[in-house]
């Protein structure tokens, strides 16, 4: 009767221990898990950060680009504008060269009338 009990007793211990360690491997592996989830969404945040991060930089450089043309039309309107009024300053030196020069006829005609 002793070694029965010593038997029943040793195969609780062994089912308990079985148990155990399948209650153990069960919590091993839901905590494996978690941790697995735990990374793959860390590494889903970093990915979505850095696709972010690449959107506001193409979003600057083209924005970049586009000052740059503004910039660059500025410059063109403002040498277009040198260039008129480089035109206009031409123009009212010859008119003034020109009135001079019919001033200088209508002398010259007056001077000759009196003489003759």
């Amino acid at each position: 009767r002793a070694a029965e009990e010593e038997e029943a007793s040793r195969e609780k211990a062994e089912k308990e221990a079985a148990k155990r360690a399948a209650e153990e491997e069960e919590a091993s592996r839901e905590k494996a898990e978690k941790e697995a989830a735990k990374r793959a969404a860390e590494e889903e945040e970093i990915g979505r950060k850095a696709a972010e991060k690449e959107t506001a930089r193409k979003k600057a450089e083209e924005e970049g680009a586009k000052l740059k043309a503004v910039e660059v039309a500025l410059a063109a309107a403002k040498e277009f504008r040198a260039q008129e009024e480089a035109a206009r300053k031409r123009a009212e030196e010859e008119t003034t060269r020109l009135k001079t020069e019919e001033a200088a006829l209508v002398a010259a005609k007056e001077s000759a009338e009196k003489v003759l």
